[in-house]
């Protein structure tokens, strides 16, 4: 019988990759989808207290039935809520 060692609590490797949780509010006018990193949240505006992990992120704000699409690079810190208001418009572009 082999016994395996358990890797320590304290692990500085494996503490780095787990993410802590941050949270995200999100309002758009018109409201609209919510993508995050590329991959549909299944969220529409307005997206109170969401919990994402901390860190950069690429939200997708998208309405696909009037053709707006805004794109924004955000970046989330443990113990703060970002909070964001967003206009989507047909002549904006980034």
């Amino acid at each position: 019988r082999h016994l395996r060692a358990a890797a320590p609590a304290t692990d500085p490797a494996r503490s780095a990759s787990q993410p802590r949780n941050c949270t995200l509010s999100v309002a758009s006018f018109p409201w609209s989808e919510l993508w995050i990193d590329g991959r549909d949240s299944g969220q529409r505006t307005p997206v109170v207290h969401y919990a994402v992990a901390c860190g950069p992120h690429t939200l997708g704000l998208r309405r696909p039935d009037l053709k707006l699409e805004r794109s924004v690079a955000v970046i989330l810190a443990p113990e703060h809520e970002l909070k964001q208001h967003y206009e989507l418009d047909s002549n904006y572009s980034e």
